[in-house]
């Protein structure tokens, strides 16, 4: 499985390139106090996951090679149409994705 660790601060922008064709899971924590050594959280830590896949594609034609482009928000957002669930710290730190 593919995975990639990032710390985004809040109010930042982050932009991830180069992934992979594929069909991810989106998940991520929240919280206060980030801890640069151990890589988490130390106050109010909360996981979540996107209900629906997030899916990378490429498509070609004759003027060369499309990507597709996901962006997401990961707070909640007035009329958004993308739903998450809270998941545990262990649900969180599994190397296996959910069924689907």
């Amino acid at each position: 499985m593919w995975r990639i660790t990032v710390y985004v601060r809040a109010m930042s922008d982050l932009t991830i390139s180069k992934i992979p064709v594929g069909t991810y899971v989106l998940e991520f924590a929240t919280g206060r106090d980030w801890d640069v050594a151990s890589g988490s959280f130390r106050l109010d830590c909360a996981f979540s996951r996107f209900d629906e896949p997030f899916v990378f594609s490429e498509t070609r034609d004759e003027r060369g090679t499309m990507f597709s482009i996901n962006s997401v928000t990961l707070h909640p957002v007035a009329n958004g149409t993308a739903r998450t669930n809270t998941i545990s710290a262990k649900d969180f730190a599994a190397d296996d994705a959910p069924e689907r």
